[in-house]
């Protein structure tokens, strides 16, 4: 039922896109499937870097320097739709997904090289899927389930302890990295919750 709940948008949000695709200019057009195929060519290209640090391709600095190039480039596919003035339904359901699939995917991999507790994991996890179910019924009801400024900066503060991880695994600032981050998704999520019932009247 949950991952019902959590795809459903995915699905509106692409009918909605085509329905309305004849009043988006050429221009338009062209961006919305660029600005697709950056998102989904990031989270390919994560996985192949992702796939040869496995395997015992890459250095740890290279890892490192791949990983944050991936990382800086969350902003493009935006700035792309911005730039065209071409603003869609399926792509602000489809960014926020990729990007919750892409940190399921780097931390499962981290939790199976003994890089990352399960507890973790699991704490992030959960927080994700709750957050996008939110989001999910607050669109339904009000029409406004953008991700707010604490949602993109606890998701920033995950990239960076990922990353302090991956440079300096098992150490202190790994350590602090990993917990702030996970205490600034878990009080994203409560301004989450508290957003939703505010602007929908609902208890989640």
């Amino acid at each position: 039922m949950i991952a019902r709940e959590v795809l459903r948008p995915l699905a509106k949000g692409f009918q909605d896109t085509r329905g309305a695709w004849a009043d988006y200019s050429p221009e338009q057009q062209r961006a919305i499937i660029e600005a697709n195929i950056v998102t989904l060519g990031r989270f390919a290209a994560r996985m192949i870097v992702e796939a040869a640090h496995s395997r015992g391709k890459l250095s740890r600095a290279q890892f490192v320097a791949l990983e944050s190039l991936l990382d800086l480039g969350d902003k493009i596919d935006g700035e792309i739709i911005r730039s065209a003035g071409a603003e869609n339904a399926f792509g602000k359901v489809i960014d926020p997904f990729v990007d919750k699939l892409d940190f399921f995917v780097q931390e499962l991999l981290r939790v199976l090289r003994g890089e990352l507790d399960v507890a973790t994991f699991l704490l992030r996890l959960g927080r994700d899927v709750t957050s996008t179910y939110l989001r999910t019924i607050q669109t339904e009801h009000c029409g406004d389930g953008a991700a707010q400024w604490w949602g993109k900066l606890s998701t920033a503060v995950r990239s960076v302890s990922l990353r302090v991880g991956d440079a300096y695994p098992e150490s202190k600032e790994a350590r602090w990295a990993k917990h702030a981050a996970t205490g600034m998704l878990l009080g994203s999520l409560a301004l989450s919750l508290y957003n939703y019932r505010k602007t929908t009247g609902h208890r989640a």
